[in-house]
């Protein structure tokens, strides 16, 4: 088989392959490209909302029935940072108003729709709202799993594991947690209270 007869061979094959394949790879390409335009139709329009979000969010904070814009925002862009942080000022505004059902009901939305990125600050409302509550119990527990998963938030919690730890009768805990506080945190006026606990145990 000469050169040319191999050639032609070749092309013979290599055109009934594309007779053959040629309508599902265009197939193939157009579902591609198809797929690729959704894409980003979707991002465009995911960039979108969090924009026009962000845009109200600015708009709320100005806005002189704050408190009613958060919560539009809130139920409007429940998907985006705006949302967030929108929840998460509405849960503090209701938690200093001691309105804890509707504290709860905005850490649940949270929890549900943003698992991982506040669930330290959820558990902390949460043991907050069980202190309140009386359930020293549960707020200790919560305390700790903030302890254990989120190193970055112990300063925050350190005076609140030994309180717990104090009204649940675990003075040697407390005495720990409080020296912990004494030694690790930088805030001066904590690093007082923690002393002034110290010396009352």
């Amino acid at each position: 088989m000469n050169l040319g007869d191999k050639l032609l061979y070749y092309s013979e094959k290599l055109q009934h392959f594309f007779d053959r394949y040629l309508r599902l790879i265009l197939v193939g390409i157009v579902i591609f490209v198809a797929l690729g335009g959704l894409w980003g139709g979707i991002r465009y329009y995911l960039a979108k909302k969090e924009k026009e979000a962000a845009f109200e969010l600015i708009k709320a904070v100005q806005s002189p029935n704050l408190i009613a814009s958060l919560e539009q925002i809130k139920q409007k862009y429940p998907n985006t940072p705006a949302g967030v942080v929108s929840g998460l000022i509405l849960s503090d505004y209701y938690y200093q108003q001691k309105n804890f059902n509707k504290t709860q009901e905005i850490l649940h939305l949270l929890k549900k729709t943003y698992p991982e990125k506040v669930k330290g600050l959820v558990w902390y409302y949460e043991a907050k709202i069980a202190e309140s509550q009386g359930s020293w119990e549960k707020a200790f527990g919560l305390y700790q799993k903030i302890d254990q998963k989120y190193p970055e938030l112990q300063d925050l919690i350190l005076l609140d594991l030994g309180r717990a730890a104090e009204k649940l009768g675990k003075t040697q805990i407390a005495k720990d947690y409080y020296q912990k506080a004494l030694n690790q945190v930088k805030d001066e006026v904590l690093k007082g209270i923690a002393e002034t606990k110290l010396n009352q145990l």
